[in-house]
């Protein structure tokens, strides 16, 4: 089982990517800011646990993010009714 400074950094993970996505950045971006990110915040202790650069956050993206973003999709509300199809 993870401890809880393993969890939030693999929390911290998924924002970060999900923010670098919604913003149109490169995934190369994220290997300077998680290094600096462990540099700056001492505490808590999950920051210096995280550690995502380009390799890391396309497989964050492809098994984490886009099922989740697909469920989401396809479960929307269409003309009034649920559309639940290819769920």
């Amino acid at each position: 089982m993870l401890t809880d400074h393993f969890a939030e950094s693999a929390a911290a993970e998924v924002a970060l990517v999900y923010r670098t996505v919604r913003h149109n950045q490169s995934y190369n971006s994220l290997n300077c800011t998680t290094k600096l990110l462990s540099v700056v915040f001492k505490e808590p202790p999950a920051a210096k646990h995280i550690r995502c650069g380009r390799m890391k956050s396309s497989k964050i993206v492809s098994q984490v993010l886009a099922p989740e973003a697909s469920q989401q999709v396809c479960c929307t509300e269409f003309y009034g009714r649920i559309r639940v199809a290819d769920c």
